[in-house]
């Protein structure tokens, strides 16, 4: 199935709708995307359309991280590379992943306030353009970890977090890091989607160790 069929077929109401045209909107000036916890694809199918409706001259790529490759990252890969763009995906903790420069970032790993702050802190000096936050509603006051009933002592030594990291919730993450890196701003939020721009050049250096 051609993938816009497929977002035409998923996203459906205003609501969805608004998402998808939201994240294309911010994906279509960047050249490579970069993502933290893409199985189940949804929003990497509007992250590939955004690169699809780019206007570039130079190649475009499409970068996923996770635990497992699954059935949804195989179909992922499947459309990418029948559209004619790079599709790279590395299998691992997403604290691990060797960081590199990306115009796009998109974040869906476990939904606590302290792994977001902690994640951005390290990944967004590589981040030239956009940062996508995922599930700032559901968890955007308390954490997958409150809402699911899990052991927060449990989560924390897995995520290496402290307790009040793991049961914080994204929005409070969010402040915080917003707090402390004024090169950010936030621009939009939609459904579960927050927006964050960068308002100042990137500083890290290519030959930077």
């Amino acid at each position: 199935m051609a993938l816009q069929s497929l977002i035409d077929r998923f996203f459906t109401t205003s609501e969805t709708r608004a998402t998808a045209d939201l994240i294309r909107d911010h994906t279509k000036d960047c050249d490579t995307v970069l993502e933290f916890g893409c199985r189940g694809g949804m929003s990497g199918l509007l992250l590939i359309q955004g690169l699809l409706d780019a206007e570039s001259k130079w190649p475009r790529r499409y970068v996923g991280v996770d635990l497992v490759e699954d059935e949804s990252v195989k179909n992922l890969r499947g459309l990418a590379t029948q559209n004619g763009l790079s599709f790279e995906f590395w299998c691992g903790h997403s604290k691990t992943y060797p960081l590199h420069e990306t115009d796009g970032f998109c974040w869906d790993t476990f939904h606590c306030g302290g792994n977001l702050f902690d994640d951005l802190v390290r990944i967004s000096p590589y981040v030239k353009k956009t940062i996508f936050v995922l599930g700032t509603r559901s968890h955007g006051t308390a954490s997958q970890a409150v809402v699911r009933g899990l052991s927060i002592t449990q989560v924390a030594k897995e995520l290496q977090i402290t307790e009040e990291g793991v049961k914080m919730g994204l929005k409070e993450g969010l402040r915080r890091f917003l707090a402390t890196h004024p090169e950010w701003i936030e621009v939009a939020e939609v459904g579960e989607i927050t927006v964050l721009r960068r308002v100042s050049p990137i500083s890290i250096s290519l030959f930077q160790a």
